[in-house]
Formats: structure tokens, C-alpha cells, sequence
């Protein structure tokens, strides 16, 4: 159904099948040392909940473009994003993060959060990054001026600091 686990619908678990699944199958699979997670939109909702959930699978992350507003929503009603979409209870990015600010590595993942300065998305990217700030969370933030909520838009102007990104943190060979 999506990246999503949602507790109420039948075969609904997809970030189960990411996680234990698609990641160990690929690492089976694949000569891979290293994965680096990476989303935009909704990608990026999933991408924080997961990187949050599973920092010891990544070497960096990269959310970008996140509905973080979506998200604060889903905290503020007990999991309810809407009458038809319910997350189990404390299963968004800003209750995730407060549980993640609890590990003794919450220093070890790199976190790079991007969005376009005119995206819709951008004020609550913006207010995310203060929260992450607010719980010792360290994390980088790029802006992409000018750019609306596009990832090949940001891709365009940006893309050669997001592959950087991730490129430093991957061992030497």
C-alpha cells in the first residue's frame, strides 16, 4: 500500500517490508557495505520515520521536501491523519524524534533535511529543523532558493550537495 505501516488494513506494512525485507534482500543480493536512505514529499515523511526508527542500517539520510505539517497533525490526533488513514499512536516524524533523542547514538546518523524555499512544505521543514535543534538532534539543513516543492527542481540547482552528502559518509574503498 505504501512505505507506511498502518495497524487497521490487511497486508498494510510497508515499511516492515522495507525494512526486513527489501534492505536484507538487496544486501544479499548486492555486494553493498554501506545503504544511505533517501525521500522527497511523502518519501521524505517515510524516510524520516524510518531513518528515526533504524539509524544502524543507514550512513546518512537524507529527507527532503517532508510534510512535517501532516505529520504534527497525525501527533496531535492520536494517530488519525485523516478519517481513513490512522498510524498507531506515536508513529510520526515528531513523537519519533523524541524517542530518538533518548539513544545514547542519536549523534551518529548524518541528517541532511532540503526543500525548496517556495515549496509548500518549507515553513514546517523549517519549524522540524528547530524541533530536531531543540532535542539534540544534529542534522544539516539546504535550501534550495527559489524552487517550489519539486525534487528535480532542487535536483537541478542542488543535486551535486545532495549525492556530496551522502558521499562523504560512505566508507573509503
Amino acid at each position: 500500500m505504501s512505505w507506511y505501516n498502518y495497524p487497521q488494513k490487511e497486508n498494510a506494512a510497508g515499511e516492515d517490508v522495507f525494512v526486513k525485507e527489501l534492505i536484507p534482500h538487496i544486501e544479499k543480493t548486492y555486494r553493498t557495505r554501506e545503504l544511505a536512505i533517501e525521500g522527497f514529499s511523502q518519501g521524505g515523511r517515510g524516510t524520516t520515520r524510518i531513518m528515526l526508527k533504524y539509524p544502524e542500517l543507514f550512513v546518512s539520510a537524507a529527507p527532503g521536501g517532508s510534510g512535517y505539517g501532516p505529520e504534527k497533525h497525525i501527533q496531535e490526533n492520536e494517530g488519525s491523519e485523516s478519517e481513513n488513514v490512522v498510524f498507531a499512536k506515536g508513529y510520526n516524524t515528531w513523537d519519533l524524534a523524541e524517542s530518538y533523542a533518548k539513544r545514547d547514538d542519536k549523534t551518529r546518523l548524518p541528517i541532511l533535511l532540503w526543500v525548496g524555499t517556495k515549496g509548500f512544505n518549507y515553513e514546517f521543514n523549517l519549524k522540524y529543523s528547530e524541533f530536531l535543534k531543540s532535542l539534540g538532534i544534529p542534522h544539516d539543513f539546504l535550501e534550495a532558493p527559489e524552487i517550489e516543492h519539486s525534487a528535480a527542481g532542487i535536483y537541478e540547482i542542488k543535486g551535486d550537495e545532495l549525492m556530496g552528502f551522502h558521499q562523504k559518509h560512505f566508507a573509503k574503498p
